[in-house]
């Protein structure tokens, strides 16, 4: 299906920055730079679910040769996009899946079997499946015995942020360290805080700032700092809706925590690795195949004992050689074009 429209089908949510709707909104974006014929079928906040049905109905019948490519937020959508594919096969369709919910589920606990058998029943089903991570589509492999039509698309970032880096001078400055993830427990809220409460025993000149929302977590978080003594280290700053301003505070730390329980990519990961930042990650983060493991970041087992031990020691690589802070820094642009929107939406293009 050379040069055939590619439709977006998805559904957007109050916050345009995170997940399946960011992703859509970048690719519709790359989609018009690059002058790509394309549509969209979205479910905005507020529209009519009556109205949207008959819109997608219409779209998908009515369109012959195209992409349908579906955004996994929820199933419903894309239980209707698969039922829709029986009455319209000149189209090919692709499911971009986003997570797994059983696992999300399990670890949030509100696991519902209405969206499990869902999630089962498509993930088994549906004619092409599109992974944003090498880990998501093992662990549908591993959970849904799918082997045929699963393919690895990441996630990208065009994040940039042009500020001046140079060496440590520690123990003089003070380590800088950032987490974008919250106080969700599922990005690892609770083991950052045991990595902090490590670093302080260990008397390391740093602080932390923790951006995203709060969950159900900010009582418990203020306890938490009270308890280990570390409200001069670790401060919660609050949701960041300016990329741009994300951007540049990334840029400007020393380290970015991300040790996630299940992150199916976890575009920070990459954030951190265009904009030159030294990121310490758990396995499960989708995007930790990116990171060079010892030089510009390290990637950790959350649930080691010896995990903090290691996650210092690397910390300590950069204060014994000052310089390497800014050698990773400056590396940062050999992760531009790998991770640009312009590299992803091709592979859309060409799969």
């Amino acid at each position: 299906m050379k040069n055939a429209k590619i439709i977006l089908i998805g559904k957007y949510g109050e916050d345009p920055n995170i997940g399946p709707e960011n992703i859509m909104r970048c690719l519709e974006k790359q989609f018009i730079k690059e002058q790509i014929e394309h549509s969209l079928c979205i479910l905005n906040e507020g529209d009519s679910k009556i109205l949207y049905v008959f819109k997608l109905v219409k779209c998908i019948l009515i369109s012959k040769n195209s992409i349908i490519n579906v955004h996994t937020n929820g199933f419903l959508i894309v239980l209707l996009v698969y039922f829709l594919s029986f009455l319209n096969d000149t189209n090919r369709y692709y499911l971009t899946v986003h997570g797994i919910y059983q696992i999300d589920s399990f670890m949030s606990n509100t696991q519902k079997k209405l969206y499990m058998l869902l999630e089962y029943y498509l993930y088994k089903n549906f004619p092409n499946l599109i992974c944003v991570s090498k880990m998501l589509q093992e662990d549908i492999k591993k959970i849904y015995k799918r082997e045929k039509n699963i393919y690895v698309i990441p996630n990208a970032t065009d994040a940039y942020c042009d500020v001046y880096k140079s060496k440590l001078n520690y123990p003089e400055k003070c380590l800088k360290f950032i987490m974008v993830g919250g106080l969700k427990n599922i990005k690892g809220i609770k083991e950052c805080i045991e990595l902090c409460d490590f670093l302080h025993k260990k008397k390391l000149n740093f602080s932390i700032d923790i951006y995203g929302y709060k969950e159900n977590n900010y009582e418990w978080f203020c306890m938490e700092i009270k308890r280990l003594k570390l409200e001069k280290n670790v401060h919660y700053k609050g949701k960041i809706s300016d990329k741009k301003l994300m951007y540049h505070l990334i840029a400007d730390a020393d380290f970015q925590v991300c040790l996630s329980h299940y992150d199916t990519f976890n575009v920070a990961v990459a954030e951190s690795l265009v904009l030159g930042c030294p990121c310490i990650s758990s396995n499960k983060c989708g995007a930790s195949y990116l990171i060079k493991n010892g030089y510009n970041g390290i990637v950790v087992e959350i649930n080691k004992h010896n995990c903090n031990e290691k996650i210092y020691q690397y910390i300590c690589t950069f204060i014994e050689k000052p310089e390497k802070r800014m050698l990773v820094f400056n590396d940062r642009y050999s992760y531009v074009e790998q991770l640009s929107w312009h590299n992803i939406c091709n592979k859309y293009i060409n799969l």
